[in-house]
């Protein structure tokens, strides 16, 4: 039995239930204030066209004769497009705010949304977080750029967005309590699979109440993929290439416009995934994959077998560093039967091994390493940056392996438990290391933190959780995430949440997205990526992000 009797804020009634003003209405509002303006220019928009026009304001003082705004939506979203404004003279722009129709509180698009020609008569600006079948006007006010004393100019366009397609991912919100959560829109990929066979893919955001507020989709997004915002603003995320076989990089900017992509032509990089992680220089680690003819295996057995490289690469395809993971662990190590799972035969043939299953690897500056985690080792572990070598190891020995009592293990001190088949460490500022522990073994999920003490080599258990109102447990069988936020809270993504856990049947598996209050335990954001009753598609999230805004500031 699931409960979402919460203290929640609702959202007062659906997309459909809230008022929609017409263009007719709209003229009035605005003209309302058209005394206050030294020139203003209205015109309104029909939703689904490509581009609207405002016409020319003209001015009396002959220093700025026409200010001519136009809207053309992104080619991915409807919620998301470009303001260009046209002067005729050189200008500043002052500000551009962006006005919801009905009654909800205006925004200013930041200086990072604006970009200007040489010259000064034209603007474009980037109009991010809008939402599905509103009606907005946006105000952009100028300054002319010669002369001393010259005044502020104005004029407004009013637009209304179209409905998100039919088939987009169906959130469900349930409730928060924005005054307690981290600000900001929180990102995420939704995809929705038939078994292995996925049917269409979404990056996207909603904010503090569960609205849609960005969204982006293309051929790419195929699977479970790491979303990742980079230092200039843009976002990258794990897709497929055109080939659906290898998976890339893709860098896209906030209107959805492919800036590159990394993929195994360009990089050298055979089966780019698992995670996304921006350096500090700018290049970038993940996991590569390689396939060895390996022997020895018992009953004399030679298995092609699948191991993880931990790769760095650079923005001009270089490869600046990799470590190959089985010649830094043992491939006779087989902690789990998945390990006989053909999950790369697309990219390797069938009868592959899936020895390691990496699905995490980022970066600690505080001694210049790597953290990473393997699904299939039942082990997070750190490795010196530069030379490859085992710093520590979260697990414990296995019975498969003949060499592994002699690997730097952290004793576990106190009450707690290691994870198992987890997904997503986070090195937090004071040392600490959050993981979302999928728990396969006890069928009960949960974020779990733990302290390490490296001088004595020890792992302590300190805070866990896993969502209360799930009887029986919670469990999400593969994928998932886990990230503390900087007011303290933890955004929680349970990934691929069963209907019945007792059963490991993945059908209707769904994306179960929490931020809790973590002095407290309350959860204050909750929300779903779920089908219908009797909808057997899997709806997945492989993770969850925070970000305050959607402009890089």
């Amino acid at each position: 039995m699931i409960s979402h009797m919460l203290p929640y804020l609702m959202r007062s009634g659906s997309t459909a239930d809230r008022a929609r003003p017409t263009c007719a209405r709209a003229r009035g509002l605005v003209a309302a204030g058209l005394i206050a303006l030294a020139v203003t220019s209205v015109a309104c928009g029909d939703s689904g066209s490509k581009e609207t026009d405002s016409g020319t304001s003209d001015t009396d003082d002959g220093t700025l004769d026409q200010i001519a705004l136009a809207y053309t939506p992104s080619e991915s979203s409807v919620l998301s497009g470009t303001l260009a404004i046209a002067t005729d003279a050189p200008t500043s722009v002052v500000s551009v705010v962006v006005e919801p129709l009905d009654g909800a509180p205006t925004w200013e698009v930041p200086a990072s949304g604006i970009a200007s020609a040489p010259d000064g008569r034209s603007h474009e600006v980037m109009i991010l977080g809008l939402k599905e079948a509103r009606a907005y006007t946006f105000t952009a006010t100028v300054r002319h750029d010669e002369g001393e004393g010259q005044p502020e100019r104005s004029a407004e366009l009013m637009y209304t967005t179209e409905p998100l397609p039919e088939a987009f991912a169906p959130v469900q919100f349930h409730g928060s309590d924005p005054a307690r959560m981290q600000p900001g829109v929180t990102f995420f990929d939704s995809t929705s699979r038939e078994g292995f066979t996925a049917t269409g893919g979404y990056l996207l955001a909603v904010d503090a109440l569960g609205d849609v507020v960005w969204y982006y989709t293309a051929p790419t997004v195929q699977q479970p993929a790491d979303l990742r915002r980079l230092q200039n603003g843009n976002l990258m995320f794990l897709g497929f290439d055109d080939n659906g076989v290898d998976p890339m990089a893709v860098e896209i900017d906030m209107l959805g416009r492919e800036v590159a992509r990394w993929t195994r032509e360009s990089t050298g990089i055979v089966g780019i995934h698992g995670d996304l992680f921006e350096l500090p220089d700018g290049a970038f680690v993940t996991m590569g994959l390689e396939l060895r003819e390996i022997s020895g295996y018992p009953n004399d057995n030679t298995y092609k077998v699948v191991g993880e490289i931990v790769t760095e690469f650079a923005l001009d395809n270089t490869i600046v560093r990799e470590h190959k993971l089985l010649d830094i662990l043992d491939p006779y190590r087989i902690a789990s039967q998945d390990f006989h799972n053909a999950f790369y035969a697309q990219l390797f043939g069938p009868m592959t091994k899936d020895w390691a299953h990496v699905n995490g690897v980022i970066y600690d500056d505080s001694d210049d390493s790597f953290v990473v985690s393997s699904r299939h080792q039942d082990l997070v572990f750190k490795l010196d940056r530069q030379t490859g070598a085992l710093v520590w190891l979260i697990g414990t020995p296995h019975a498969s392996s003949a060499v592994d009592d002699s690997w730097p293990f952290l004793e576990l001190v106190g009450d707690g438990a290691l994870p198992n088949h987890m997904h997503a460490p986070q090195v937090l500022p004071e040392g600490h290391l959050m993981v979302f522990d999928n728990n396969n073994k006890g069928r009960a999920s949960r974020a779990v933190e733990y302290a390490i003490d490296v001088d004595a080599m020890t792992i302590e258990q300190v805070w866990e959780y896993s969502d209360p109102d799930y009887d029986p447990a919670i469990f999400s069988i593969f994928i998932g995430d886990a990230d503390t936020q900087a007011n303290g809270n933890v955004l929680i993504d349970f990934g691929a949440t069963l209907v019945d856990p007792t059963s490991l049947d993945t059908r209707g598996a769904y994306a179960h997205i929490i931020e809790v209050d973590r002095a407290t335990g309350d959860k204050v954001f909750e929300l779903d990526v779920r089908g219908a009753e009797g909808d057997e598609k899997q709806r997945l999230v492989y993770r969850a992000d925070r970000q305050p805004s959607l402009y890089a500031l």
